[in-house]
């Protein structure tokens, strides 16, 4: 009945998070910033800073996050390589 965060401790912004997986896949993307008014509809508000915690995970089922970033971008990446090709 209650809300749990299953992930990273670790606050990660989005370009930060876009500048690591273009050097762990060794990417030759850039990152582009377009304005917020243009990337979301009138009204809409998201949070600015997220700071994740497993606090309540952790307290009910002894639970810990298990891979680095830099793993999961590497599995998401090869998990998508492979349906692509279905």
């Amino acid at each position: 009945g209650g809300i749990y965060n299953i992930g990273s401790e670790e606050p990660l912004s989005i370009a930060e998070l876009a500048r690591r997986v273009i050097e762990v896949l060794g990417s030759d993307s850039r990152i582009e910033y377009i304005p917020y008014e243009q990337a979301y509809e009138p009204g809409f508000e998201d949070m600015r800073r997220r700071v994740p915690s497993t606090e309540k995970i952790r307290a009910l089922l002894d639970w810990a996050p298990g891979k680095s970033i830099a793993q999961t971008i590497k599995e998401v990446s090869s998990f998508l390589d492979k349906n692509a090709e279905s």
